[in-house]
């Protein structure tokens, strides 16, 4: 990539919300290169990506979504696919690493992780180019951001569901739609 995606608007976004974040680009790199079919594993990973809203929208309890969290982690995908399987256990790690924020120091650089490791997966299926990659994401940092400050979610609280309906789109047709433009 030619530029560093931990821009200080991302960086101080809330935990929680850095965890949807890299969330929301599984979900957008899962819908590009994965087939909807019966066999895929879209609906495993899109099953997980909702998981990790859900615990974002109750600021944890990852147990309570065990069964979503564990179909995406025991994915074994083919080499194609392997970078979206690694977004994939980063943006659990981060959740993990969010739910037990009492250290901080562990949870950033799980959630960089996270965010950079998703961002590659989707550049790296060259299904979307770096710009319009980039444009989705910061879409979604600017609308977390002035979500996050119109709710006053703090540094660790978590994600008011009542908010997720007015982020972007995630779909690739969105995507695919803003690369028009």
């Amino acid at each position: 990539m030619s530029t560093p995606i931990l821009q200080p608007e991302l960086v101080a976004l809330p935990l929680w919300a850095q965890v949807l974040l890299a969330s929301r680009l599984v979900q957008r790199a899962a819908l590009a290169m994965l087939p909807d079919t019966p066999t895929s594993a879209r609906p495993r990973l899109l099953a997980a990506c909702d998981a990790i809203e859900r615990c974002a929208s109750r600021g944890g309890d990852l147990r309570r979504e065990r069964g979503p969290l564990r179909g995406a982690r025991d994915w074994q995908p083919t080499v194609m696919f392997h970078s979206l399987s690694i977004a994939l256990q980063q943006v659990v790690a981060a959740a993990e690493a969010a739910e037990a924020a009492y250290d901080i120091s562990s949870a950033e650089p799980a959630f960089h992780r996270a965010i950079e490791n998703s961002m590659s997966a989707i550049l790296r299926a060259g299904v979307f180019d770096e710009r319009v990659a980039r444009q989705a994401l910061n879409e979604d940092v600017h609308a977390l951001n002035r979500l996050c400050s119109e709710f006053g979610v703090g540094r660790y609280d978590p994600i008011p569901s009542g908010f997720l309906p007015s982020l972007p789109v995630t779909s690739s047709l969105a995507m695919r739609a803003s690369a028009r433009h």
